[in-house]
């Protein structure tokens, strides 16, 4: 799979393994919040595996995207930035397909994160409810972080403009996507980047349903 020049490229899939408990929702706030996209692919696998009775006629008519198509929802430039490196991982190996795909963007101190993830019946485990969907809209400081759904869309924001970070991002059709920012890359640059991947990944979504 070719990038950019200069461009950092990877594609790995992770090896089998078998979880020794079931995560909790609670698991999931930091599964979807972490660098890393094993632990990602990890909790997805965790979950529906341990829930047999989840998502079993949704995942036999699940096609999962290519790594190629998945690399196609994340564009050369976002948000006036250029993409340096892309990596694509794939839960090969394990009843629950996953994929997921972690871009970064940068000019300068300007730097924007991608994260992409695919995975049958994502959206039936983040509605299993606990402390990873709850609801809440908190203020501190000199910023806020705020959870809230429409229809069947989950949306994570948050802000700190101390720390000049700020992260938007959205469940929904089995997608995740999140995009998170540093060095003044706004909260409204990363509405719009999370918006221009929804509409290539599932048009017709931008806002909830």
């Amino acid at each position: 799979m070719a990038g950019q020049p200069g461009e950092k490229c990877e594609v790995t899939a992770l090896p089998p393994r078998t979880p020794k408990k079931l995560l909790t929702p609670a698991g999931l706030a930091l599964a979807l919040g972490a660098v890393s996209i094993a632990a990602i692919l990890a909790f997805v696998a965790a979950v529906l595996l341990g829930q047999p009775d989840v998502g079993k006629s949704g995942s036999a008519a699940f096609r999962q995207v290519s790594e190629a198509e998945l690399k196609g929802m994340a564009p050369e430039q976002l948000a006036g930035l250029k993409r340096t490196a892309v990596k694509v991982q794939t839960a090969d190996g394990m009843d629950v397909p996953a994929i997921a795909l972690d871009a970064s963007y940068n000019i300068g101190a300007r730097r924007l994160d991608l994260k992409i993830v695919h995975s049958p019946d994502l959206d039936q485990v983040i509605g299993f409810g606990g402390a990873a969907t709850t609801m809440y809209d908190r203020p501190f400081g000199d910023g806020y972080q705020k959870r809230w759904r429409e229809a069947r869309t989950i949306f994570m924001e948050s802000l700190d403009r101390q720390a000049g970070a700020a992260s938007f991002g959205r469940v929904s059709h089995n997608f995740y996507v999140m995009a998170q920012g540093k060095g003044g890359v706004s909260i409204e640059e990363l509405r719009a980047a999370v918006a221009q991947i929804v509409d290539r990944a599932l048009p017709g979504q931008r806002s909830g349903g």
